[in-house]
């Protein structure tokens, strides 16, 4: 059964934006070829202004068959490795009810 339809049948008033994210975070940790990696984040981040660096690295962890130095890897041949550099481009990236502006990680946190 697809991701989608599950949320549809749980709730009438299901959001389907929100259905549409969690496809694509699935996408990113079900994806057999890693080369592929960076494509799928860079398309999560377009679609998803508010996501971080650091939302890549947790969900690149969800994987198991990328390190963290890999991760690190992928991530840097994405916008999100230079936006993160940039807190004022960050702050200009949170938008009112994205998902990933609402998940925060402690400083120094395991995926820093």
């Amino acid at each position: 059964m697809h991701i989608g339809s599950i949320f549809q049948k749980l709730s009438e008033t299901a959001n389907p934006h929100a259905c549409t994210v969690l496809e694509m975070l699935a996408e990113v940790i079900e994806i057999k070829d890693t080369d592929l990696l960076p494509l799928e984040l860079e398309g999560l981040a377009n679609k998803h202004p508010d996501m971080r660096e650091e939302h890549a690295m947790a969900l690149l962890s969800l994987r198991g068959d990328v390190n963290k130095s890999q991760a690190k890897e992928i991530i840097g041949q994405t916008k999100l490795a230079n936006i993160d550099s940039d807190r004022e481009e960050v702050e200009s990236r949170d938008v009112e009810g994205g998902y990933f502006s609402e998940i925060h990680f402690p400083s120094g946190g395991r995926f820093g």
